[in-house]
């Protein structure tokens, strides 16, 4: 495993605004951070369930701490909740960022997010990659 090599994953709750729907910031979000995602040598998985954005990030350690600094000032979500930091081997290797959607267990991800939002249990940070990589493999939207 690369030292150098970092990965974060995190949740949060989408900000609610009647002038942008979510739709529109997350295909903002996706196209901005590919491009970003790429130059900085980052990549990962984003996942939205009812009102709760997870990803999981992973590059370089000084470009991917940059990225979540901004990722906490961002104010298309807030309750930015980090659940796990570390050194890693990439999950996500081929995308500099894809999205994905849950499909049929929106529910239970969407309970899920809530629960690691609300407590920052750093123990949930493995349900959560499983759910990404699960999703991923299932409901890849843009990858």
């Amino acid at each position: 495993m690369d030292p150098s090599l970092s990965e974060i994953i995190y949740c949060s709750r989408a900000s609610h605004t009647n002038a942008d729907p979510i739709e529109h910031k997350i295909a903002k979000i996706v196209a901005v951070g590919r491009l970003n995602n790429e130059r900085d040598q980052i990549t990962g998985a984003l996942l939205f369930a009812g009102g709760y954005f997870a990803q999981v990030i992973q590059g370089p350690t000084e470009a991917l701490e940059r990225l979540f600094a901004r990722i906490g000032t961002d104010n298309r979500h807030h309750d930015v909740t980090l659940l796990s930091r570390g050194t890693t081997a990439r999950t996500f290797p081929e995308w500099a960022m894809g999205l994905t959607a849950t499909g049929e267990e929106e529910a239970a991800a969407t309970v899920l997010l809530a629960r690691a939002v609300d407590t920052g249990d750093a123990a949930l940070a493995g349900e959560i990659r499983a759910l990404l990589r699960q999703s991923v493999a299932r409901n890849l939207i843009w990858g």
